[in-house]
């Protein structure tokens, strides 16, 4: 089958300009990817998926983590959740995503093992339940419209922290694999950033014939690379990174001071920062009553306001 070369090209366009319009919006971002500490080299630690345990070690484990980890309040949520595990928690051999595991619409975790247990499966356990707990502990969650850049906090958190619980070593190397893929991740976020301001600062337009050119010629990005790249959007991978740099935070702070670590561990779960009070907020600043949705086009989000007069305004976020 013979490919269009230039519907090859226009299609990567169209990515690298959702994208940088993604980036361009989020004007933190880039502080953020750039903390993230990056590891290069893995030939240090083995593969552990061979390394076999049952299913009751799995739930053994996870269980006595969460009760050494936990506050009473939220241990609570994970006990009753968990005391229903035969229908909360499901094995699977395969999925239709290409995913370990996942937790679905209904709090239900899905993880694909193919009848095998193992560290790997343990570690997707664990950091499914992070996003159990959260969904139960504020069932607003999923409604908020910045829930998607900050979802990976819940989980990611004790999902490193495990391994102060579980003395295993290696477990301890599963988790180092899993944070070596976000290591990836964030490269690849980092990539997408030199473009983005690479095609900013020399005010290349993204329909330039000679664009594709410029980043082989100027970065050395070759065109197979860039599709490599771009292949996933960038506010898809922008939650494992956000996740990352907030656990390690949060795990500082819980080495000194557990009870204050989960307070903001709870903080996040309620999303205090973007609750009805930011809202009330920005109707006082405005004095205006108004009705606002969103639309989710092709990985392009945009907010729309209706106003008195009955007229749609495009409404662009600012952080206040």
């Amino acid at each position: 089958m013979k490919v269009n070369v230039n519907e090859y090209k226009n299609n990567l366009r169209k990515k690298i300009y959702i994208d940088n319009k993604n980036i361009n919006f989020n004007p933190n971002i880039t502080r953020i990817i750039e903390n993230f500490a990056c590891v290069n080299k893995a030939s240090d630690w083995e593969e552990n998926s061979v390394v076999s345990l049952t299913k009751n070690d799995i739930f053994d484990f996870t269980y006595d983590f969460y009760k050494n980890f936990l506050d009473k309040k939220l241990f609570n949520i994970f006990e009753c959740y968990f005391k229903n595990r035969n229908e909360n928690i499901l094995f699977l051999k395969k999925s239709k995503y290409n995913l370990e595991g996942y937790t679905d619409e209904n709090n239900i975790i899905k993880i694909i093992n193919n009848n095998k247990y193992n560290y790997i499966i343990l570690d997707t356990l664990i950091h499914e339940i992070g996003h159990a707990i959260a969904n139960i502990y504020n069932d607003k969650n999923s409604s908020l419209d910045y829930k998607l850049a900050y979802s990976e906090i819940e989980s990611i958190f004790p999902e490193f922290l495990s391994t102060m619980f579980i003395n295993k070593k290696e477990y301890s190397q599963t988790i180092y694999n899993s944070y070596l893929s976000l290591c990836n991740l964030n490269n690849i976020l980092n990539y997408k950033l030199e473009v983005y301001y690479y095609m900013k600062n020399n005010n290349i337009d993204i329909n330039s014939n000679d664009l594709f050119f410029k980043l082989n010629n100027d970065l050395d990005f070759h065109h197979n690379s860039l599709c490599k790249v771009y292949e996933t959007p960038f506010n898809e991978y922008l939650p494992y990174t956000i996740g990352a740099v907030y656990a390690f935070f949060l795990i500082n702070i819980y080495m000194v001071d557990k009870d204050y670590a989960l307070k903001l561990y709870k903080d996040i779960l309620n999303m205090h920062f973007y609750n009805e009070r930011y809202y009330e907020k920005y109707l006082s600043k405005v004095n205006r009553n108004v009705e606002g949705f969103v639309i989710n086009y092709k990985n392009t989000i945009t907010k729309y306001v209706r106003m008195k007069n009955g007229k749609l305004q495009e409404h662009f976020d600012r952080g206040e």
